[in-house]
């Protein structure tokens, strides 16, 4: 006779009597205790001869009734697998949020463990304030659209926990987003102790809506701030959009096969924010390059994004095209291209040369090359 034991935290739990094989598939449960990243091992006991010989065998494991250990759907996350679907905002910020685990590289801040599990195995995400970082530069992770479920009751709650500890705190604001605008739903600011911080806030049910978290990096570099463990509760929350398709500006969707097609599918006419072509051909170079890249042919240098005046004298913009004459952007960007300045003369590229071009979702491909005059 043998029998099959489950060890779980610890302790051994019998998912079978001992006694002689009967030919048929049993059905066996065993209750297990409350249990944080536990792993369980099922292990065969042999008889006293230590000799068994009929097959012992198992199918069909299930866990019922059990906490999955992560929060990774709408309006939950613990960023032990990811982000949750919890993206940088570069429209909005100078540098990121990073998902990560352990103490944060800087002195005398950020946590050492994270919130889920309290290991420096568990995952959190945070800013870095240290070098480049200035004073008062912005970090925005915002969620995709989420809508209210008919679970939702007026005890709706975001809960969340947050880590601010260090001499040179900034703030970290949270923001509810919906088709009115923004709501600011918790300022923090004040330095706080070596120790994970609880953060509740009511929700009312308005709508379809996304959150925001913006750290702000404080006049040092001792100022990391965390978050862990983001949690509605009470909401019934789903996501507007399915995981696949792109979340628009306005609570609305576009399925993929549409994003990239050079029409502005969202409808929002917003395409330097969330608009379905912001990372395509269609470019105001004020996040990026928008696919666009330099080709590694013959080309002597290169196109480089840039801001302000270029630093040739009696030469170039002193301004972007898009943000000009504005006031109070904090981005002023242009695609400087002094590679093709008409005052150097014919490139010694052949004709037909590549020098910048695009590939976009499609077959389209679009491209400036050198003409015989040494023209664009």
């Amino acid at each position: 006779s043998s029998g099959i034991n489950a060890e779980y935290g610890g302790s051994f739990v019998a998912l079978t009597k001992t006694g002689n094989a009967t030919g048929n598939w049993t059905f066996v449960t065993a209750r297990l205790s409350e249990g944080t990243n536990v792993q369980v091992t099922i292990g065969l006991s042999l008889n006293e001869e230590g000799y068994d010989p009929y097959w012992l065998a198992l199918d069909d494991i299930r866990f019922t009734d059990c906490d999955p250990g992560h929060l990774n759907g709408p309006g939950e996350c613990d960023f032990e697998l990811d982000t949750c679907d919890y993206s940088n905002l570069a429209a909005r910020d100078d540098f990121d949020w990073t998902r990560h685990q352990g103490p944060t590289p800087s002195y005398q801040t950020g946590p050492k463990t994270d919130h889920t599990t309290l290991t420096d195995k568990g995952w959190y995400y945070y800013i870095e304030t240290s070098y480049p970082r200035q004073p008062g530069d912005t970090a925005v992770a915002q969620s995709r659209w989420m809508t209210y479920g008919d679970s939702s009751s007026e005890q709706c709650t975001l809960e969340f926990w947050y880590h601010m500890m260090g001499a040179h705190v900034g703030s970290l604001n949270v923001f509810k987003y919906t088709k009115k605008g923004y709501t600011l739903l918790r300022n923090l600011t004040q330095a706080q102790a070596d120790d994970w911080v609880e953060g509740r806030i009511p929700l009312s049910d308005d709508g379809p809506f996304k959150l925001e978290f913006e750290g702000i990096r404080g006049s040092e570099y001792q100022g990391d701030i965390a978050i862990d463990d983001i949690e509605l509760d009470d909401c019934g929350v789903t996501n507007l959009c399915a995981k696949e398709d792109h979340d628009c500006t306005g609570p609305s969707c576009v399925p993929n096969d549409r994003v990239c097609d050079l029409y502005d599918d969202c409808g929002d006419n917003w395409w330097w924010l969330d608009t379905d072509e912001r990372r395509c051909a269609t470019c105001n170079f004020e996040e990026g390059q928008c696919g666009w890249k330099n080709e590694k042919v013959k080309d002597d240098i290169d196109w480089v994004r840039y801001s302000g005046g270029t630093s040739s004298w009696g030469t170039g913009p002193k301004e972007d095209h898009t943000f000009a004459g504005t006031k109070g952007c904090g981005k002023i960007l242009h695609f400087g291209g002094k590679c093709i300045h008409p005052l150097w003369g014919n490139p010694n590229s052949p004709a037909g040369t590549p020098i910048v071009t695009y590939k976009g979702c499609t077959e389209d491909r679009l491209q400036f090359c050198w003409t015989n005059d040494g023209d664009l």
